[in-house]
């Protein structure tokens, strides 16, 4: 059976390096910090931690504004113990995406470790602010998650044990 196909020739794996030549460098850089950033998800995938943190810090500096990267390194430094780097990778994160909940509540978590419970829960407020789009008390919203794991023991309170 034939096409009637109309369009461009289908070209199977990279096109020729004549036809890519002249990308806009915006785009290089998103490919280039794309491709790193993948590349990372799947290193971490396999327990291999440094090697994707070398992958993260390739997709940070192709593109210094993906928060994703950003905030993925920051994960990924915590399981090498390294909080104060991944409470720098948050804060930047933040700062490019104030409205994702998930930055916030993450970067709670690592203020934590650090030992500022303050900021911990002035975190985790903001976040249950950005998921829920109205004020929500921290002590409160902590309270209800402690509530909701009695079953599993329930939860220690910063100032209460519970």
């Amino acid at each position: 059976m034939k096409s009637s196909w109309t369009g461009a020739d289908l070209v199977l794996g990279a096109p020729p390096a004549e036809r890519v030549a002249n990308l806009p460098a915006s785009v290089n850089s998103f490919l280039s910090a794309e491709g790193a950033y993948l590349k990372a998800s799947n290193l971490i995938g396999q327990g291999k931690t440094d090697e994707a943190l070398e992958q993260y810090k390739l997709a940070i500096v192709a593109d210094p504004k993906y928060a994703d990267a950003l905030a993925d390194c920051g994960a990924a430094l915590t399981l090498k113990d390294d909080w104060k780097s991944a409470a720098d990778m948050y804060k930047k994160a933040i700062a490019l995406h104030p409205n994702d909940e998930l930055f916030h509540f993450d970067y709670a978590r690592i203020l934590d470790k650090l030992g500022e419970k303050d900021g911990s829960l002035q975190e985790f407020e903001h976040g249950i602010q950005t998921k829920f789009k109205r004020p929500v008390g921290a002590q409160s919203a902590l309270q209800q998650v402690c509530r909701s794991r009695s079953d599993a023991g329930g939860c220690s309170l910063p100032g209460r044990s519970g």
